[in-house]
C-alpha cells in the first residue's frame, strides 16, 4: 500500500521566501494499492503554468503518522482551508521535504484514467475526502480503475480498510489474475447494486466475513440493502469458483425494490458456493425484494449449504437454469413468497420449506431427488419427488423451531423436541460438515435445517474421530 497525498498549489508568490514558491490552498491524503500509484505514474505529466494546480506525492503508507500530524497541523480545524501562519502557507519544497521526498507528479485537476477513459478529479469530494474533516479514506464512488485482480481486500469503510462497502469494492475488481477475496469487516449500508462484471478465468472469488453471524440475526457483520436493481449481480466469465459465504443481508427499502439479492448469469462452467448466510428480503408483499436467489446459467453447477431465506414475497429461492449435479444440501426458507422453486433436476438433503405459498415448486421437483427434507404443506412428500424418502410434510414453524422471529437469535434455530432432530441424511456438500450455527455434524446422526444441535460429547475431535470409525480407518 501506499499513500497519495494531492497537494493543490496557489500562483507563484515571491513574499513567501523571496523564491517565488508555491504555497499550499489544499492538501488530502488517500490510500491506495501500489498497483494504482503505477497506473497513475504511467500517465504524461500536465501542468498549466501560472495558474492553480493539483500535484500529488506517493509515498509509503508507514509514514502515515507524520502525514495525518502534518494535515492537523496546517489545516484549519474545520477542514475548510490552510492556515494562514507561518507554518501553514508551506511552499511547495518544504511541504516535500517533510514528507521525506522531492518528486512529485501534476495534475491539472482532470486527467484522463489510462484504463478507461474517464475522468480524475481531485476536487470531487466524492473522490477525495478531506482527513480534516472526517477522517475516512477516498471514497471510489465516481471512480472504476479495475484495479484490483488478485488478493485479499478488505472493505466496511473503519480506518486501514480497502473499501467502505461492498458496492465499491465489486466495482474496483478488474480480469482475474488469481483468486480474490473481499473480507467484510464491519456493517454496511449499501444503496446500489454490487456488480461483478469481469472475466474469472480459473481463479475463484470469494465474498466473505470477518464476523461470522453463525446462524444469529443479533450477531456478525450485516449488510442492509436499500435501492439497486439487484443485491448483488454476478455476469462474469471463465471456470473459477464463486463463493459467497457468511454474508447477512436485509433489504430495508420498504418498498416492492423488484430483483433478488444475489442474481447469478455467467459464462463458463462455473461452480456457484453460498453457503452459511442470511439472507432477509424485507416482506410482505410489495415490500422489498421480490427474490432472494434468483439463478440462470446452464453451464453453473450449485452447491447451496446451510442457508437461512425469508420474506422474498415472490420466491426466496427461483432457480431457471443449472448443472443436473447441483446440490442444496441445509438450507431452509420461510415466510412470504414460495420456498424453493426449480426447474431442472438437482439433489436436495435435509433442506426446510415453511412458506405461505408452495414450499417446493417448479417442475424440477419431479425430476429431482429429495430426501429428509420438511414442509409446512404436502408439496415435499416422498411421492412429488423422481426419488423421495424420509421427506416430513405438513409441518408446523412454530413447533418445529425455537423461534419464528426474525428479530430473535433463536430465528429458525431448531428446537431440542423438533421432529427434525436426527431426522436427516448425512450430507454431501463438503462445507455442509460444520452448521450454520457451527455445530460439527456427525455422519449418521444428522438433523434436517440449517442449524445442528450439539450432540453430547461431540465438537470437532469427536466428529473426526467418529468419521474415521464409520469409515473403517
Amino acid at each position: 500500500m501506499a499513500l497519495l497525498v494531492s497537494i493543490k498549489l496557489g500562483t507563484p508568490d515571491r513574499g513567501i521566501n523571496g523564491l517565488g514558491a508555491q504555497h499550499l490552498q489544499f492538501v488530502d491524503f488517500v490510500k491506495v494499492r501500489d498497483s494504482e500509484v503505477a497506473a497513475i505514474n504511467g500517465r504524461p505529466e500536465q501542468w498549466a503554468l501560472g495558474r492553480a494546480a493539483y500535484q500529488y506525492v506517493a509515498v509509503p503508507d508507514s509514514r502515515e503518522p507524520l502525514i495525518r500530524q502534518l494535515i492537523e497541523t496546517i489545516v484549519e480545524p474545520d477542514g475548510s482551508k490552510i492556515r494562514q501562519s507561518s507554518e501553514g502557507w508551506l511552499d511547495e519544497s518544504r511541504f516535500l521535504a517533510k514528507l521525506g521526498t522531492t518528486s512529485r507528479q501534476l495534475l491539472d485537476g482532470k486527467t484522463k484514467s489510462i484504463v478507461d477513459g474517464s475522468e480524475w478529479d481531485f476536487t470531487d469530494r466524492a473522490f477525495v475526502k478531506r482527513y480534516s474533516t472526517d477522517g475516512l479514506y477516498v471514497a471510489r464512488s465516481t471512480i472504476d480503475l479495475a484495479a484490483v485482480t488478485s488478493g485479499t481486500f478488505t472493505f466496511g469503510g473503519g480506518v486501514g480498510d480497502d473499501y467502505p462497502d461492498r458496492t465499491q469494492s465489486l466495482a474496483d475488481a478488474g480480469a482475474l489474475t488469481g483468486n480474490l477475496t473481499f473480507p467484510q469487516n464491519s456493517a454496511t449500508a449499501e444503496t446500489a447494486q454490487s456488480g461483478f462484471f469481469v472475466s474469472q478465468g480459473v481463479h475463484t472469488f470469494k465474498l466473505t466475513s470477518n464476523s461470522h453471524p453463525d446462524g444469529d440475526v443479533n450477531a456478525g457483520y450485516k449488510s442492509t440493502q436499500n435501492g439497486g436493481a439487484n443485491g448483488v449481480w454476478f455476469q462474469t466469465a471463465g471456470t473459477g469458483d464463486i463463493v459467497i459465504e457468511h454474508q447477512h443481508w436485509e433489504d430495508i427499502a420498504g418498498v416492492d425494490t423488484g430483483g433478488a439479492l444475489i442474481k447469478v448469469n455467467v459464462t463458463g462452467a462455473h461452480t456457484l458456493k453460498i453457503i452459511k448466510c442470511l439472507l432477509d428480503g424485507g416482506g410482505p408483499v410489495n415490500n422489498g425484494r421480490r427474490g432472494g436467489l434468483e439463478i440462470n446459467d446452464a453451464d453453473l453447477t450449485l452447491e447451496f449449504s446451510d442457508l437461512k431465506i425469508w420474506d422474498c414475497w415472490f420466491w426466496n429461492m427461483i432457480l431457471g437454469n443449472f448443472t443436473t449435479a447441483s446440490k442444496i444440501e441445509h438450507c431452509v426458507t420461510f415466510g412470504d413468497g414460495q420456498g424453493f422453486n426449480f426447474a431442472k433436476q438437482l439433489t436436495m438433503l435435509n433442506c426446510g420449506g415453511y412458506t405461505n405459498d408452495a414450499s417446493f415448486a417448479g417442475a424440477g421437483v419431479a425430476l429431482s431427488t429429495g430426501n429428509n427434507t420438511s414442509g409446512n404443506d404436502a408439496q415435499n412428500e416422498d411421492a412429488n419427488w423422481n426419488s423421495g424418502s424420509g421427506n416430513l410434510s405438513s409441518r408446523t414453524a412454530g413447533t418445529d423451531f425455537v423461534s419464528v422471529t426474525d428479530t430473535s437469535s433463536d430465528f429458525l434455530t431448531i428446537a431440542d423436541t423438533s421432529g427434525l432432530h436426527q431426522a436427516g441424511t448425512d450430507w454431501t456438500i463438503t462445507e455442509a460438515a460444520t452448521s450454520i450455527n457451527d455445530v460439527a455434524r456427525v455422519l449418521g446422526d444428522v438433523d434436517i435445517g440449517a442449524h445442528a444441535i450439539a450432540r453430547a460429547g461431540g465438537g470437532a475431535a469427536a466428529t473426526y474421530y467418529y468419521n474415521k470409525l464409520l469409515a473403517g480407518n
